[in-house]
């Protein structure tokens, strides 16, 4: 069930999405139970929702200038909206749930905490920006990043030790479940009982609030499992795909 903390005038709430079948949505806000009806118009088509292409294995990244590595949290926009406020600047010292990015979606504003302490390294956005769910707008480096220890290299050649072998490419984790980021109907599955897929492929296509979401592996894998069809409804959580080695 996701959750929100909305500032509406002045005034702080707290919704949940508690169900959506594609027609209606079960709403909590601050405790009390709306029920919404979405209604078609004929002049408006439905807006598709893709995600910003991927340059790097990560998240894709708007500023050519990469993070520094190490202990880093990102900050990433939790549904599609608009940037009306940043609250941090670059080598500002926050703390884990401080808010850092204030996000309009839905004519509702929504606070964007950090996930850590740290320092900020990096903002990939401004103001009036608009971003897609799973984009980093903000990079933050770790408090306690680990610093990498000096290699000793002898220069003799001992006897006893066994010349190295050609370095070999770490293996991908591989295995999982791609599970429903949200409710929705599904509109597409793009993929079919053993193929083989890898992190950010497009599995499937689900409609959620009059939007269609590509739904990304998260690992590499071959597909064992499909547990939804096309036009089946979703719960945030549900299982869609089981991936093996």
């Amino acid at each position: 069930m996701k959750s929100y903390k909305m500032k509406i005038n002045g005034q702080n709430y707290d919704a949940k999405i508690v169900s959506y079948d594609g027609v209606t949505a079960q709403v909590n806000v601050n405790g009390v139970d709306f029920y919404v009806e979405l209604q078609d118009s004929e002049t408006v088509s439905t807006p598709k929702l893709v995600r910003a292409e991927r340059t790097a294995p990560d998240v894709g990244q708007i500023s050519s200038k990469q993070p520094v590595t190490g202990t880093s949290g990102n900050v990433v926009a939790p549904i599609p909206g608009l940037i009306i406020d940043i609250k941090a600047k670059l080598k500002d010292v926050i703390k884990a749930g401080d808010t850092v990015v204030i996000l309009e979606a839905m004519k509702m504003e929504s606070e964007i905490a950090a996930p850590i302490d740290g320092t900020i390294v990096q903002i990939n956005n401004k103001v009036n920006d608009s971003v897609q769910e799973g984009d980093v707008m903000v990079v933050i480096q770790g408090m306690n990043e680990p610093k990498a220890k000096p290699v000793k290299i002898n220069a003799t050649p001992q006897p006893s030790v066994r010349p190295a072998s050609t370095p070999q490419p770490v293996p991908q984790a591989t295995g999982g479940t791609i599970v429903a980021p949200m409710p929705g109907t599904v509109l597409e599955i793009k993929v079919a009982i053993g193929d083989m897929v890898q992190p950010d492929d497009i599995v499937i296509i689900l409609e959620a609030m009059k939007m269609e979401t590509e739904i990304n592996a998260n690992v590499a894998g071959k597909v064992k499992n499909i547990r939804v069809s096309k036009g089946d409804s979703v719960q945030e959580g549900d299982v869609l795909i089981d991936l093996g080695v």
